[in-house]
């Protein structure tokens, strides 16, 4: 019977910690959406996936510069952001990289192109 007690006596003991508020529930994680994050529009990053390494620029209106160096239709480029998600469109979207803000200097994603190659990228910002 004192077992008994003693465990009974834990349980309420716990449960009134719950109910008055001492004992914490773990924070929920960060929606990837969630502010804040940086504004990509005039900064510049250089890019790194297996094959490559180049610069981008993020230009205002959505538009990139890149020094890919098989780059044969730059007018087409451009980019979107949605708080900490990014994504790039290349060669009128022939390649899109899908990517995310890791912090206000890095993003890391992966990338799909037409022909149906996938690929890991990461960028680091330059300025």
């Amino acid at each position: 019977m004192k077992t008994l007690n003693n465990g009974l006596t834990l349980i309420c003991s716990g449960l009134l910690l719950v109910l008055t508020g001492c004992a914490t529930a773990p924070e929920p994680p960060l929606d990837p959406q969630q502010e804040p994050t940086i504004n990509l529009t005039n900064t510049r990053w250089h890019y790194v996936d297996s094959e490559l390494g180049y610069n981008i620029e993020f230009l205002p209106d959505g538009m990139i510069r890149t020094e890919h160096p098989r780059e044969n239709t730059p007018n087409d480029d451009n980019w979107e952001q949605s708080g900490k998600m990014v994504n790039i469109y290349m060669n009128n979207r022939y390649s899109v990289l899908r990517g995310q803000l890791s912090d206000n200097r890095q993003m890391s994603g992966t990338a799909n192109n037409q022909k149906g190659d996938t690929w890991k990228w990461t960028a680091e910002r330059l300025d």
